[in-house]
């Protein structure tokens, strides 16, 4: 079972508006799902990074109109995503009203955005399944390891399935205090101290280029054993060559707050689990 698509979108919504990216980007995070309904590579084609810059370029021509790149209009991820479009366009719109009422919505072009949102659903993934994101650098499964042997996990599984069960997920994950967490100099470690300046630690947003690099190495970190560092670095350039960034991206404060959401998050599912 997977995590159902209304709480990616507020995991998605939630960690835009914490980078100070348009939230209305949040709909990309329901691109992964388009290799659920398919027995070719179910779980697999839209969760690797291969075909991420494809998968992301066609939802934003489709949703946007905006044809920023020359995609294949006979591709498996522009065909489906043109499928299920009216589908994405309708979740996405009951999540608006459900949780950010009284509220414009318009579906966001900004590729950046886009890419951080489709990621956020994979992360969120490696929370509930193995993930195997590197493919084709790497077979390895992301996943919760540790957490999934500290319970029932089977159990777990069947809770995913029940609706009552992940409303009461996705409210803790909108509700939870980690998303007022300040990333300051009076609550890190003193190596990120020393690596960052005093004008980083003042930004009260964290940044969504920095954010994407940082998923996508706790992806690796996830792995067991460990993504090699060639893989994920590789990932990394993958992105952000797709993104046309040429500059170093600092992650010092977006690394820590995800391993501090990991293990907010992980309390959240260990109590609802008991």
């Amino acid at each position: 079972m997977m995590v159902d698509n209304q709480t990616h979108l507020a995991f998605a919504y939630k960690l835009l508006d914490l980078c100070q990216c348009d939230a209305d980007a949040s709909i990309y995070s329901l691109l992964p799902s388009i290799d659920y309904n398919t027995t070719y590579l179910k779980g697999i084609y839209a969760h690797c990074l291969q075909n991420l810059p494809n998968i992301v370029d066609c939802g934003i021509e489709i949703f946007t109109q905006i044809n920023k790149k020359k995609n294949s209009r006979n591709s498996f991820e522009y065909l489906m995503i043109k499928k299920e479009k009216d589908n994405f366009i309708n979740q996405f719109s009951v999540f608006n009203d459900l949780f950010i009422k009284n509220r414009q919505s318009k579906i966001s072009s900004d590729l950046k955005g886009a890419v951080l949102s489709y990621l956020s659903h994979i992360y969120l993934d490696c929370f509930n399944r193995p993930v195997q994101f590197f493919i084709p650098d790497s077979t390895l499964c992301s996943g919760q390891w540790e957490m999934w042997n500290s319970f029932d996990y089977l159990k777990f599984m069947k809770n995913i399935s029940n609706n009552n069960f992940m409303i009461s997920l996705r409210n803790n994950l909108i509700n939870s205090d980690i998303w007022q967490t300040k990333i300051g100099l009076d609550n890190i470690s003193y190596s990120i101290y020393k690596r960052l300046t005093k004008e980083e630690f003042k930004k009260k947003k964290l940044d969504p280029l920095s954010m994407i690099k940082a998923l996508v190495i706790r992806i690796g970190e996830f792995a067991k054993p460990i993504a090699p560092y060639e893989v994920v670095d590789h990932a990394v350039r993958v992105i952000v060559r797709h993104m046309n960034i040429d500059y170093y991206l600092k992650v010092d404060r977006e690394l820590e707050f995800c391993k501090r959401f990991e293990q907010e998050f992980g309390k959240i599912i260990k109590k609802l689990s008991q």
